[in-house]
């Protein structure tokens, strides 16, 4: 099948030299893979490709950003990938043995210093071990409801969650993580080992589905309550930063993303993806997932916030969409693995 290819792209940050930021990158043969077909946008919206995902990995020098990734991604639950009405997709690849190298493949592909993660299945077998192989510590808290999920004819599968991860050459846990059950949510206060400086790291899974607008208003208010106080406890007051990660399950006009965007203390902007809250115009070119189930949906729901300390460099954009790509399909396929796209930020911290 005819693949429409996309470039990868690095910015040089504002203020900065040539050196270390602006960074060439050689063209290389690209694959059928939606991550690399996937580009670095840049605030500035410059940059040079295109090149795969495995030669930037190689060729950026990422020892001098003074900055770091932040990545979320909503996994696709298991079970949810086999029985959720995604009846165009070929079930063999929807099972967890496939779906979890692929995973595997793209949470590794960068050096993420913080992470959030969604409908995270088998987190104590699969996940912690690989993101502790990648030099990652984290925590999970699960759905609630301790009893297995039950799909199809009955089969049992066990209740998806929420995951945040940090890198632990660069930040140190410090108190226990806080766990909220509704909505889906856990954070914990980090220290940057090299500035001393506390962020609290957020991921969050709010409730899915129209009709519950409201729910998923009050569910961040909690959130952003828990984060106020998680701050108010480490006594930094202002000199605190915070990053939310999360699947809000609603589009930018939303009061729930609005609320975030527009909320007082902490002060929060929008990260990732590169939309305005409210929208003032089409946000449908940085859509976050694309999927076939009962219908055919691509929409904005996924989001990074973090506090106006936290500055984005380039971010990561969604494959080509069939107006671009006329043999373009919706998501999962053989060679990607959620109905998600993985958003990654590179940003600079005051």
């Amino acid at each position: 099948m005819a693949v429409a290819l996309r470039s990868w792209r690095w910015a040089a940050h504002a203020g900065s030299s040539a050196q270390g930021h602006a960074h060439a990158v050689a063209t290389a043969a690209l694959s059928a893979s939606p991550s690399s077909r996937r580009r670095l946008d840049t605030a500035e919206g410059q940059g040079n490709g295109p090149a795969s995902w495995p030669d930037i990995v190689e060729r950026r020098d990422f020892s001098g950003v003074p900055g770091m990734l932040i990545g979320h991604w909503n996994m696709l639950a298991d079970g949810l990938a086999q029985f959720g009405n995604f009846d165009d997709v070929d079930r063999n690849i929807m099972e967890w043995s496939h779906r979890w190298p692929l995973l595997q493949r793209d949470l590794g592909a960068f050096p993420i210093d913080l992470l959030t993660l969604a409908e995270v299945s088998n987190w104590h077998e699969d996940v912690e071990p690989f993101l502790n192989q990648q030099g990652m510590n984290g925590v999970f808290v699960q759905k609630f409801g301790l009893e297995p999920r039950k799909f199809g004819d009955g089969e049992e599968f066990e209740r998806d969650g929420v995951a945040i991860a940090w890198r632990k050459s660069e930040f140190t846990a410090i108190s226990r993580q806080v766990e909220i059950q509704d909505p889906c949510a856990v954070l914990q206060p980090l220290v940057h080992k090299s500035t001393g400086r506390l962020v609290v790291l957020t991921g969050l899974h709010l409730k899915a589905k129209r009709g519950f607008e409201s729910v998923r208003s009050e569910q961040i208010a909690r959130v952003l309550d828990a984060v106020k106080a998680a701050i108010a406890a480490s006594g930094q007051g202002q000199g605190a930063s915070a990053v939310i990660g999360g699947d809000f399950n609603a589009e930018p006009d939303e009061m729930c993303v609005v609320r975030a965007a527009q909320n007082a203390e902490p002060l929060l902007n929008v990260v990732c993806p590169p939309v305005s809250i409210p929208p003032s115009k089409d946000t449908s070119e940085h859509f976050t997932t694309w999927k076939k189930r009962k219908s055919e949906t691509r929409r904005v729901i996924d989001y990074v916030f973090g506090t106006p300390d936290i500055h984005t460099v380039a971010w990561l954009s969604p494959p080509a969409c069939r107006e671009q790509d006329p043999d373009a399909t919706p998501y999962p396929t053989a060679d990607y693995p959620s109905d998600h796209f993985m958003q990654l930020v590179e940003v600079d911290w005051d």
